[in-house]
């Protein structure tokens, strides 16, 4: 006969050390879990740090670029507001020296002597054609091609006027009273009528370029 006893006694040991088995299966999963958890975390963390000092080293580099481009732009600008300045002095210096030039009607001062003033003035004017020449072409690399081109037309329309106004002091022999008075109307209506134009065109540039517009 079956020993009911005995086969319920040995199912109980069984089931208790299946479960004990499991229990501990369990807290030794629980547990390694746990710990490649905290491993992952940690590793998380130090790659989280490691990308964080990168990222803040590759900013602080492209802020140090930044800084060093807007320094160099800003001594660019400053160089730049200089020349504008300069430069605009010299035209209105050669402006001056051309209007007494081309003059139709001079006022000649009492004891003046006219071949004498006449000589001065076209020095002054020459003079400050080169002056304006000089300083334009040595500083020719600050200026965009649309503002060369509008001070280039200047120059040459300043140098047309020179030269229609001193052909008496040009020309050997002397030309004849006629050609003498067509070339001063000429200088003087190049002076008075062309060149304004330009010279207030030029006048918009540097007004953009000094941000003044």
């Amino acid at each position: 006969m079956l020993n009911w006893g005995q086969i319920l006694e040995q199912l109980g040991i069984s089931g208790l050390i299946i479960g004990g088995i499991s229990w501990v299966l369990k807290m030794l999963g629980q547990d390694f879990i746990s710990r490649r958890f905290s491993a992952y975390e940690k590793e998380l963390d130090i790659k989280s740090k490691e990308f964080q000092a990168t990222l803040d080293a590759d900013l602080q580099t492209h802020k140090a670029k930044l800084d060093k481009e807007h320094t160099k732009f800003q001594k660019l600008h400053e160089k730049r507001l200089e020349v504008i300045m300069e430069l605009y002095k010299a035209i209105v210096k050669l402006d001056i020296a051309l209007q007494l030039l081309t003059a139709i009607v001079k006022p000649i001062p009492n004891g003046t002597d006219l071949k004498e003033m006449e000589q001065e003035q076209m020095k002054n004017a020459s003079d400050a054609y080169q002056e304006f020449q000089r300083f334009y072409l040595d500083n020719k690399i600050f200026f965009n091609s649309e503002t060369c081109i509008i001070i280039d037309k200047l120059k040459n329309t300043y140098w047309e006027g020179f030269w229609q106004g001193t052909i008496r002091q040009r020309l050997p022999p002397a030309p004849t009273f006629q050609q003498t008075i067509d070339e001063a109307r000429k200088a003087s209506e190049t002076v008075t009528e062309h060149i304004p134009p330009i010279k207030e065109k030029l006048e918009i540039e540097f007004r953009k370029l000094l941000g003044v517009i």
